[in-house]
């Protein structure tokens, strides 16, 4: 890096200092404002919300996992907070949705009941039996 003209110079930027000084003051302002609304939105989110997300996770994604590997012309495409679940069909092989929902439902209730017997906490309410809609895979 060369010189910087005198007029942007400051007196005690030495070193690696001086590529830190140089960086403009409301760069470092919106970088701070950046950091700050972060922090404020993710402390915002309520204990709820938070065990509502792990369960997303420990009871409605694996409850789908589980089933797709028993209907292998159903993939997983979306699991919702709530639930809902969307999924890719194969070609010609929608008979096998309601099934799949069935499965779908059974897991999420054996999970919750399993949760409930080890004492971990459930909001109150939860969607036992959450939407599961179906389309054909694009390009197959």
């Amino acid at each position: 890096m060369g010189p910087l003209p005198k007029l942007l110079r400051r007196p005690n930027c030495v070193g690696v200092r001086r590529l830190v000084c140089h960086v403009k003051p409301k760069l470092i302002r919106a970088a701070h404002g950046w950091v700050v609304a972060l922090l404020v939105v993710g402390c915002a989110t309520t204990p709820e919300d938070r065990l509502r997300y792990a369960l997303a996770t420990d009871v409605y994604w694996d409850a789908a996992r589980e089933c797709e590997s028993r209907f292998r012309s159903l993939h997983r495409k979306t699991v919702a907070v709530n639930g809902n679940l969307d999924l890719d069909v194969d070609a010609g092989q929608t008979h096998e949705v309601p099934y799949f929902a069935k499965c779908y439902w059974e897991g999420i209730a054996a999970r919750v009941e399993k949760r409930r017997a080890a004492g971990l906490p459930m909001p109150e309410p939860f969607e036992l039996k959450p939407e599961v809609s179906a389309a054909p895979e694009v390009g197959r």
